[in-house]
């Protein structure tokens, strides 16, 4: 196996453990991420969604017929992310996850296009 394909399966590793543990924070109501939602004004059932898309989203990134779509939209879930954090008027530290997250998934993606 290649560096560079070693660096996209640790990539993809890491993405996994990201959503995964932010989908299962969201649908365990955690108040810390509850809080950021209802301050940008957001519906709980909202909340929940986002928490069961990423989970979703986690694993599809694993099948080759998903992931193109998946990539998209976690791409979009992390927009969305700075999008109710500027929203919020959250301390600009809060936007270092989603920005490093979506500077993966732009990376994955170039290397997934050569």
């Amino acid at each position: 196996m290649t560096f560079p394909k070693i660096t996209h399966y640790f990539f993809m590793a890491i993405l996994t453990v990201l959503f995964c543990w932010t989908g299962i924070v969201k649908l365990q109501d955690n108040p810390v991420h509850w809080a950021v939602f209802e301050q940008a004004g957001y519906s709980r059932l909202f909340f929940h969604l986002i928490g069961a898309v990423e989970i979703g989203l986690a694993l599809a990134i694993w099948w080759p017929f998903l992931q193109k779509t998946a990539w998209l939209l976690m791409g979009a879930i992390m927009l969305g992310a700075i999008g109710t954090h500027i929203k919020s008027h959250d301390a600009a530290w809060h936007y270092i996850v989603p920005v490093v997250v979506l500077l993966i998934l732009l990376g994955i993606g170039r290397y997934k296009h050569n």
